[in-house]
């Protein structure tokens, strides 16, 4: 029996840097969607944490400034074969 295709979607918005007084400033907003065997859509909050490894996104250990804003796409084909794409923007 094959896999039926599974596919999930993150709008990821991540930046980090450091104030005048050396506070870390950061501002994380992740959003996550799921498409159904059927094509039905769910989509709501997610967190940073939720954003799969194969995502570009490499928060740096100390403040220094970065800033990630992608959309990031996953899938299993038929075949379970994983593949993605992430788009900047």
């Amino acid at each position: 029996m094959r896999r039926r295709p599974a596919t999930r979607l993150f709008d990821i918005s991540y930046s980090q840097r450091q104030n005048k007084d050396r506070d870390c400033i950061i501002r994380s907003k992740v959003y996550a969607g799921r498409y159904g065997t059927q094509g039905e859509y769910s989509y709501g909050r997610s967190s940073i944490e939720a954003v799969p490894e194969a995502s570009d996104l490499d928060i740096p250990g100390n403040c220094r400034g970065y800033s990630h804003r992608a959309v990031f796409i996953e899938w299993r084909d038929y075949n379970g074969v994983y593949g993605y794409e992430e788009v900047y923007y």
